[in-house]
Formats: C-alpha cells, sequence, structure tokens
C-alpha cells in the first residue's frame, strides 16, 4: 500500500512539473533582422609592470616577490602603484611579524 501510494505521489509530481514547462521557439523576424557590429577597437594602453621585494623584517627567510602594473605615461598611476606597494610591504609584515614596522 505505501509503495503504491508513494508511486501515485511520484506520478502526480511529474505530471505537474510537466506541464509548468513551455516550449520557446526563437521568433522568424528577430532571427533575421539581427546584424553583426562589430565592436569598435579600443587603444591599449602601455602597462609597465614592476616586480618586487616584500622584505619580512623579523625573519628574512620569509621574503616574498609582488608585481604592480601602471600606465606608463600617466604619472598619478605611477604614484598610485607605489603607494600600493608601501601598503602591501606594511600589512605583509603586520601578518608575518605582528607589527608594520621594527
Amino acid at each position: 500500500m505505501k509503495k503504491l501510494l508513494f508511486l501515485a505521489a511520484l506520478g502526480v509530481a511529474g505530471l505537474v512539473n510537466a506541464k509548468s514547462i513551455e516550449e520557446t521557439k526563437p521568433s522568424k523576424y528577430t532571427a533575421k533582422n539581427t546584424e553583426k557590429v562589430k565592436p569598435a577597437k579600443k587603444e591599449t594602453k602601455q602597462q609597465y609592470c614592476q616586480t618586487y621585494t616584500m622584505v619580512c623584517w623579523c625573519d628574512s627567510s620569509k621574503d616574498v616577490n609582488d608585481t604592480v602594473c601602471y600606465e606608463y605615461d600617466s604619472p598619478s598611476d605611477r604614484r598610485r602603484a607605489f603607494a600600493c606597494m608601501g601598503e602591501n610591504s606594511s600589512l605583509y609584515n603586520e601578518y608575518q611579524c605582528g607589527s608594520s614596522s621594527y
């Protein structure tokens, strides 16, 4: 009896799910009216990447290398990259040694 009730419930659930499925076909009009549009070429700005070593002041065996990249012709971007170097070094030392400075 339990098996029969289970099979009936499973069949009803399957029918309910099957009724809610709708098949959508693409419209003929939208398929014919689409045009291929080429994206405009973007000017690629020259980037400069610099690798530096973050020195761990409490344990010199834990020194790691990091890389920052910035636009070559942008002084503000270069300043931001150098500030990021200092911040990363400070955070790395704080993580490894508990303090960002000696």
